[in-house]
């Protein structure tokens, strides 16, 4: 079995200088759930590029 899913949310950070709230909306995605083994990939907002992947079971 094998999907994959979008799911939008909205990431809220405080700036290290100024201490503000910044909420940006962005996309969890690239989740591949096989044989009862949860696969999640990490990429950053600006690039396609893998930074990391956990496996859960």
């Amino acid at each position: 079995m094998n999907h994959k899913v979008r799911v939008p949310y909205t990431a809220t950070l405080r700036g290290k200088r100024t201490q503000k709230l910044i909420k940006i909306g962005v996309f969890f995605e690239a989740v591949d759930y096989t044989a009862s083994t949860l696969r999640v990939e990490n990429y950053p907002l600006n690039s396609n590029k893998l930074i990391s992947t956990s496996f859960i079971k």
